[in-house]
């Protein structure tokens, strides 16, 4: 089965955890505080990044296992599939999902493409969301696109964490929240900048010998 994974020469590798939000063509938005906030930049606050490496280290560390349904109840399916365990080659199992968990809490969607030969699903491979686009054709069958290929809903796994009625995208968690995030990142720059010159002021405001109430 692994050698079957290499050969398949029109896949893209999966991007690692750390590159995964740092394609640099991230939408930008400047919040009324004056900060540009970007998915990307989201993770440079440390409540946000906190948030999501404890959910995504936490969730991606939970076990995994396959069943079957047979007359009603539930029963583990063996053989498990390996890809269950090693969904990715070169990527280990809490890396891929935590790969996941990233795109979904920060974009909104996780895309996973689903690689499959002549027995069936042979692993899987996380993309990065901004380099996938979702289109319906004219009679209404949704299809995917990265870069230049199609793929069809069958070779594609769309994980959403919250969507609008009528949209074929998730809604990120950041782009909802930016106003908050951009007050927050304007008060962490204020404060680094305050403390980087002594904890004192630029200037000097001066009063007359004597000061009334009038």
């Amino acid at each position: 089965m692994l050698s079957r994974l290499f050969t398949q020469g029109t896949e893209e590798r999966a991007i690692s955890f750390q590159s995964l939000f740092a394609a640099g063509d991230a939408f930008q938005f400047t919040t009324n505080s004056g900060t540009v906030v970007t998915q990307e930049d989201s993770l440079k606050i440390g409540t946000v990044y906190a948030c999501v490496r404890l959910i995504a280290d936490s969730i991606s560390t939970l076990p995994v296992d396959t069943y079957i349904r047979v007359d009603g109840d539930r029963r583990p399916y063996r053989p498990r599939p390996e890809w269950v365990d090693m969904p990715e080659i070169g990527v280990s199992r809490t890396d891929h999902f935590q790969q996941v968990l990233v795109s979904l809490l920060v974009d909104g969607n996780a895309f996973v493409r689903i690689v499959r030969d002549d027995e069936g699903i042979v692993g899987l491979i996380v993309l990065n969301p901004y380099h996938v686009t979702i289109h319906r054709d004219g009679i209404g069958r949704i299809y995917y696109r990265v870069h230049d290929e199609i793929l069809n809903p069958d070779e594609m796994l769309h994980i959403v964490d919250l969507r609008k009625p009528g949209y074929l995208r998730g809604e990120s968690r950041i782009d909802l929240l930016k106003e908050q995030l951009g007050l927050a990142a304007a008060l962490e720059e204020f404060a680094a900048r305050f403390f980087g010159n002594g904890s004192t002021t630029q200037g000097i405001i001066e009063f007359p010998p004597i000061v009334t109430g009038k």
